[in-house]
């Protein structure tokens, strides 16, 4: 598993304003899952885990598994999708 995976499902689930509990519940697994996932202590994760977190918090499961990078933008990162961070970019200019 990505060794930055505790840091960005951490940063993402404050980003989306969730609890522990409120993301373990979406998720469908228990709080201290969450909360080892997080700290790291649980090296592999189930497929549908993978799946429903990542459709919870609105970033492919290939950010989460490390199969593409997750970028920031200092502390957070607004726009996940490349191509609406270019629109954005483009309106705020124009």
């Amino acid at each position: 598993m990505n060794s930055d995976f505790p840091r960005v499902l951490s940063l993402l689930r404050k980003e989306k304003g969730m609890t522990l509990r409120e993301l373990a519940k979406k998720v469908g697994v228990s709080e201290g899952t969450v909360s080892r996932w997080e700290s790291g202590d649980i090296r592999s994760m189930k497929r549908p885990n993978i799946e429903a977190l990542s459709k919870v918090l609105g970033i492919s499961p290939a950010i989460l598994m490390e199969w593409e990078e997750y970028e920031e933008t200092g502390s957070e990162q607004y726009y996940l999708d490349p191509e609406s961070k270019e629109m954005a970019e483009f309106l705020a200019k124009n």
